[in-house]
């Protein structure tokens, strides 16, 4: 009975220690409580929407430095239009508060596919952009919630020279 109820006081105090882990990690030290998040854009790299998924690798108070993937499709999308978008980047967040100057490098894969041609099958074509982005992040500390306008631009290599397309995007997120 005295070991049960060793034990039972080992476990109390040991989850109390950790409960003040986590009230020292909710203090207002700038640091992202959370490091994951998922948003959804308008506009930007998946051209018209895109579903992101983010994870912060580097968070201090004034940095923090996340990468990002995200998915956009279009099925039965127009020529001018790819049917799979997939926008990566890494990013840079200059970070005052809750107010964030978000800055990041990317490259966009997508994948089109037009029809059959003579038999053979569905022809797919896969293209690459570089991107970038700047922009302002509203998001606090310890907040679920992250909203994003950014300026997002796109390069595209097409034989010997290179089309400039400048994009706009508009973010809303939630923390994890």
């Amino acid at each position: 009975m005295k070991k049960a109820i060793l034990s039972l006081f080992a476990l109390t105090t040991a989850w109390a220690v950790g409960a003040q882990g986590v009230s020292i990690k909710t203090k207002d030290d700038g640091r992202f409580l959370y490091g994951n998040s998922i948003h959804f854009e308008a506009g930007g790299h998946g051209l018209v929407y895109s579903l992101n998924y983010e994870r912060n690798i580097i968070n201090t108070r004034h940095f923090k430095t996340s990468m990002q993937v995200g998915l956009s499709l279009y099925p039965g999308a127009l020529d001018l239009v790819s049917n799979v978008w997939i926008p990566y980047s890494i990013n840079q967040l200059f970070s005052l508060n809750q107010h964030h100057i978000e800055t990041g490098i990317g490259l966009v894969l997508t994948q089109s596919a037009n029809g059959f041609a003579e038999g053979r099958g569905i022809n797919k074509y896969f293209n690459t952009y570089y991107s970038a982005k700047i922009g302002y992040r509203y998001q606090k500390p310890n907040g679920r919630m992250t909203y994003k306008v950014l300026f997002t631009p796109l390069w595209e290599k097409i034989y010997n020279y290179t089309e400039f397309h400048p994009l706009g995007a508009f973010s809303i997120g939630y923390n994890f």
